[in-house]
């Protein structure tokens, strides 16, 4: 990121004046009474100071194009509705109501073309009342294709009113001569702090150097730009500068993609003759992933998919050179990494989330106590709240950052109701604080839900959560075919404290039950009932999706006696609360099955033997249709018992993380 700090603003005097008007990206209503309301972001604002910022580049063979512009500062801004009225009053105008607003930020909705001879001027109105702290200003450019951001907070303070300020910021090409030596001075702060060595980032297109790296983003004309070797310069720079600083006895790792299966991407062997570059440059080994940004999925596999999908990357490329090579991705299991290392797939594997799911995973394997590890499902969601700025979590450790289970100061007799991953999890809790616990499953088998979130394509994975959290009960005394009643806890369980997660039941859409055949999408994936050929399943969110892709065929070929699958859903999108990487796959998966996804589509009419919906303000009528599946989510069952713990889906229909969380967090305090 340019240092633009130390680059001054000029102050010049405009006169004086007492408000201005910014653009009104939005309409606005004039009443009875005459006052007068805008709407939306940038609306009209009631100014002090008048700023511009001029953005200017010293590279005149290169184009410059900006996509975003923010400036922020501490009620920087103002948000004002005026009232205009005849009235006695000097200007007619009298103020409404106000709000501080700290930041403005301008997205263009094409991008800004930076000349080099006037540059490109942003005016903006500020209202700094109370600045506490320098006020800063960002851009989002591109530079030849290539994305950059910029930025400074040292625009000052003391703005004063009735004054134009007036900045201008210069692009330069020197920038990546600092972030060359920022990548040094970075490394250096490591190895002072204690560190062995630092990974540098330069796989999936992402970040800077992956960027540069791949022709899908660089395209660069000048040194940095063009061919591989061009390409490459700039991480070659990097690598150079942190040895320089760090010595030699510093550990550099280098992480690559050994292809990014995509067509104008790199390829593997692109990548060969990347890794013999590396080595040349002091490279201590090369950490080899895959994929890209672009193709989601591809980088980070969606869960279901094979372990270690770029071994086939990291074996050729440790065919040329002899520094160590390393694999990564879905390798959740001991046993894969030993045989990608016997078989001379790798000299070590790179093993992320598996790891934050059980920080003692390695301890683990080293022990011979492999059912002791708690399983990674490979769901991403542990790195999806990190990318959203949320705390780090995992699907099936609600204990992940911090085990803060404590023993409890008084010793009681726990019962819970409900064998689900919410109720294993309780009674795990529990039993860890020194309660005596009953856990009670009216089945004759504990997992609820995730005995049916299990039989999917992709998704047998889960299995190994239920077989890890039936290994936790040690001490528990657990019941099968056991339905608690009333009676029973007046009697036997008078005096227990009782936890509770009897679950949730499909919905079904009442009015629609008069079609011929109508099922849940639980009753196929459990196996109590049976579709026909020619199926309409209502809703797209993973459930509906993931019954879609259960029951298509496995190839597409027309036969026949293939099943006709039609997904409808009303919203735009499918799958909106799963990864990107898990509904790129499905989605693919599903369109290559043929099935038949109708978004922005409502049923309107359902009888025996019809099925009517509209899109686009068009309806379509589907009368050879033999079975209605709903997939339209759950409902949460009430408990039958007063004055007891919900948690789970009972308390509020969620997902499984949100199941084991939710009696992790109460269990903890009982």
């Amino acid at each position: 990121m340019p240092d633009l700090s130390l680059q001054n603003g000029t102050l010049a005097g405009i006169g004086e004046f007492d408000f201005l008007t910014a653009r009104c990206e939005a309409s606005y209503e004039e009443t009875d009474n005459g006052t007068v309301s805008f709407t939306g972001e940038s609306s009209f604002r009631h100014a002090y100071s008048f700023i511009s910022i001029t953005i200017k580049k010293d590279l005149s063979e290169e184009n410059v194009l900006i996509s975003q512009a923010s400036f922020q500062g501490e009620n920087l801004f103002s948000r004002s509705t005026y009232h205009f009225a005849e009235s006695e009053a000097e200007d007619g105008i009298s103020l409404l109501e106000s709000s501080e607003v700290h930041a403005l930020t301008l997205n263009f909705e094409e991008l800004v073309t930076v000349t080099e001879e006037s540059g490109y001027t942003l005016f903006l109105l500020c209202n700094p009342q109370s600045l506490v702290e320098d006020s800063g200003f960002s851009i989002s450019y591109q530079r030849d294709g290539v994305s950059y951001t910029a930025s400074t907070n040292k625009l000052g303070k003391q703005f004063e009113a009735g004054k134009y300020y007036q900045f201008v910021l210069r692009l330069t090409k020197e920038e990546l001569k600092v972030i060359v030596k920022q990548f040094g001075e970075a490394a250096l702060r490591f190895k002072k702090a204690g560190g062995d060595g630092v990974e540098i980032q330069a796989a999936h297109a992402h970040g800077l150097l992956g960027g540069f790296l791949t022709p899908l983003y660089n395209k660069r004309t000048d040194e940095y730009g063009g061919d591989i070797h061009g390409r490459l310069r700039l991480t070659l720079e990097v690598i150079e500068e942190v040895r320089k600083q760090c010595g030699r006895d510093f550990i550099i790792d280098v992480r690559i993609s050994g292809d990014e299966y995509s067509d104008g991407g790199l390829t593997l062997n692109d990548m060969i003759y990347v890794s013999k570059q590396l080595e040349k440059a002091t490279v201590d080994f090369i950490h080899v992933s895959g994929g890209n940004t672009i193709k989601k999925g591809s980088s980070m596999p969606a869960s279901g998919t094979a372990p270690a999908p770029h071994k086939h990357a990291s074996e050729e490329i440790k065919k040329h050179v002899s520094i160590p090579v390393a694999t990564v991705s879905r390798i959740n299991e001991p046993w894969v990494a030993d045989e990608l290392i016997a078989n001379g797939v790798c000299d070590a594997c790179m093993i992320g989330r598996p790891n934050l799911c059980d920080s003692e995973f390695a301890n683990k394997a080293k022990a011979g106590k492999i059912d002791e590890i708690r399983p990674c499902i490979g769901c991403g969601r542990c790195l999806t709240g990190i990318m959203f700025g949320k705390p780090i979590s995992c699907t099936v450790n609600p204990a992940v950052e911090k085990e803060e289970i404590d023993e409890a100061p008084v010793k009681k007799k726990v019962l819970v109701v409900g064998g689900g991953p919410a109720g294993m999890e309780a009674a795990y809790v529990a039993k860890k604080r020194g309660h005596e616990v009953v856990l009670c499953e009216q089945s004759d088998r504990l997992g609820g839900q995730l005995n049916i979130a299990c039989v999917p394509i992709g998704k047998q994975e889960i299995t190994k959560v239920v077989k890890y959290m039936k290994s936790q009960l040690t001490g528990v005394d657990v019941r099968l075919n056991t339905t608690v009643t009333k009676e029973m806890i007046e009697n036997e369980f008078k005096d227990y404290e009782v936890i509770t997660t009897v679950g949730a039941t499909p919905k079904e859409i009442e009015p629609y039950k008069v079609f011929k055949q109508t099922m849940t999408a639980d009753d196929i994936l459990s196996g109590k009932k049976f579709p026909g050929r020619k199926i309409v399943i209502i809703g797209g969110g993973s459930v509906g999706c993931e019954t879609a892709d259960y029951l298509a065929p496995l190839i597409n070929d027309l036969f026949p006696t293939n099943r006709d699958i039609t997904l409808i859903e009303m919203t735009k999108g499918l799958m909106t609360g799963e990864s990107g990487a898990t509904k790129s796959l499905l989605t693919r998966r599903m369109m290559e099955k043929g099935v038949k996804i109708e978004l922005n589509s409502k049923i309107t009419y359902v009888d025996e033997n019809t099925i009517k919906y509209e899109k686009n303000h068009q309806e379509y009528v589907l009368d050879d249709v033999d079975t209605l599946v709903f997939a339209v989510g759950y409902n949460p069952v009430a408990s039958p018992i007063e004055n007891a713990h919900l948690i789970g889906d009972c308390q509020k229909v969620g997902t499984l993380k949100d199941a084991i969380t939710n009696a992790y967090q109460i269990t903890k305090e009982i």
